[in-house]
């Protein structure tokens, strides 16, 4: 006579080969069947599967102009205002945002876009925190709105609306500001020249 043991391994290695023979059946009769490769059906929108319904994607892309309708390029004018609005904003983003855990990071980062006059005066408010006991604050900027006060094809200036996230002893604080932003053309390149706090 058998152990118990023995008897409920040998039930249990049955029902397992049982099972297993089961779904290979299965496996072979669904292979053999043949799988269809039909998508599945539309909603109307040209979309499938879990979509937002904030987005609307057309169901063709258009690739070519219409005929009749003509688009005009660009201009040099055009170009060279939007590379100064980019710089504006670009510049605020990255002073208005900062941390007091990246030791004037924001204020070293814009370096490269500023007028050396800029530079010099930016450079005065850095000082060596490390070490300072100081509790977190971190700011991000967001430009939302830019819009050009004055052009004059080699200097420019924009005023900029700004949303601010503040993280302050765990406390999130949404706020906005606007900033007022001068920018040059020295040779060939955008610089900011000055910006300002409204």
């Amino acid at each position: 006579m058998l152990s118990i043991r023995t008897r409920i391994f040998t039930i249990f290695s049955i029902i397992v080969l049982v099972l297993l023979a089961i779904s290979l059946i299965l496996l072979v009769a669904w292979k053999s069947r043949g799988v269809s490769e039909e998508l599945p059906e539309e909603d109307g929108t040209g979309l499938t599967g879990d979509v937002s319904p904030g987005i609307v994607v057309p169901k063709s892309l258009v690739t070519e102009v219409p005929a009749g309708i003509q688009v005009k390029p660009s201009t040099t004018e055009e170009i060279e205002k939007n590379a100064a609005k980019q710089l504006s904003k670009v510049f605020i983003e990255r002073i208005a945002s900062y941390s007091t855990d990246s030791n004037y990071q924001n204020i070293k980062d814009v370096k490269e876009l500023s007028t050396s006059e800029l530079w010099v005066e930016l450079e005065n408010d850095i000082k060596d925190t490390t070490g300072e006991d100081m509790s977190f604050v971190g700011v991000t900027s967001k430009v939302f709105v830019s819009e050009l006060n004055e052009w004059s094809g080699d200097n420019a200036s924009f005023d900029l609306k700004v949303l601010k996230t503040e993280k302050r002893n765990g406390e999130l604080t949404n706020y906005s500001e606007d900033y007022f932003v001068e920018v040059v053309k020295i040779n060939d390149k955008w610089l900011v020249s000055s910006f300002d706090k409204k």
